[in-house]
């Protein structure tokens, strides 16, 4: 029996120098209202500082269907673009025979290579619009014509205060 004993002694001994589970994990402590929401802000700023960093490069893709394509030499003038607009221009001609693009360089570059692109490859269509004249006025303030020309990729002529003229072309 006197080896029962032994052996619950060193049991006992072996258990007192584990760590509680309080040891092992410890409470986090208790942060006043204003210290969190400093650190919430903190973090916030932080958040808000990495995310002003915009990439240098970006890619633009984009399809041109086989209907508005004009049929041109598209590997020579991709070439040419890419050479002057400093961008790496790739291809794909799908099984419907449209023509996938992806522009990759600044953002600027490839901004400037896109219209190049779109100016070179689409069709273009004149189309023009009846206007009444007291509306003209209203398309030429500010910047949101030039806004629609770009994201549209066309080109808006509205006519002169003086012109009799009451039609808008789109091309």
């Amino acid at each position: 029996m006197d080896t029962d004993d032994s052996h619950t002694e060193e049991e006992e001994e072996a258990a007192s120098d584990k760590p509680t589970y309080d040891e092992d994990f410890p409470s986090l402590p208790n942060l006043e209202l204003n210290e969190t929401r400093k650190i919430a802000a903190e973090a916030q700023k932080a958040t808000r500082a990495s995310s002003a960093i915009r990439p240098s490069q970006t890619t633009q893709v984009f399809t041109i269907s086989h209907e508005d394509l004009e049929m041109k030499n598209l590997v020579a003038i991709c070439k040419t673009i890419a050479d002057d607009t400093n961008t790496t221009i790739t291809r794909s001609v799908c099984k419907d025979k449209s023509v996938t693009i992806a522009i990759t360089g600044k953002i600027q570059n490839v901004q400037e290579a896109w219209k190049g692109l779109l100016g070179n490859l689409q069709t273009q269509i004149l189309l023009e619009v009846a206007v009444p004249k007291e509306l003209h006025r209203f398309m030429k303030e500010g910047n949101i014509l030039k806004d629609i020309e770009t994201s549209t990729t066309t080109s808006i002529k509205v006519p002169s205060g003086e012109s009799p003229k009451q039609t808008v072309s789109v091309i």
